[in-house]
């Protein structure tokens, strides 16, 4: 299903294009694949900071969000050093 608030289409010139808005949904889980329920978290989205806990299957969902980057932090990956999303094959 896809929404477009009144106020985000008022003042439009004729021709112009609305701004269209997108969600994002993670899930937390360790290598054997065991969700992180119930994990603090801080997420900075691009309608602003959220502070929240996961679901219970390690889940976070944030919509009808501008669309841009996001950052998580998680509280029980504060001591990982580092971590790198997995590659995404085309």
């Amino acid at each position: 299903m896809f929404r477009i608030r009144q106020k985000q289409v008022e003042n439009q010139g004729e021709g112009s294009v609305a701004p269209c808005l997108t969600w994002i949904r993670v899930r937390l889980v360790n290598e054997e694949g065991q969700e992180y329920a119930d994990e603090r978290y801080q997420a900075t989205l691009t309608s602003g900071q959220r502070e929240d806990r996961l679901d219970q299957k390690g889940g976070s969902w944030h919509r009808y969000i501008p669309p841009g980057q996001c950052q998580y932090q998680f509280s029980i990956l504060e001591e990982v050093a580092s971590w790198e999303p997995p590659k995404v094959v085309t």
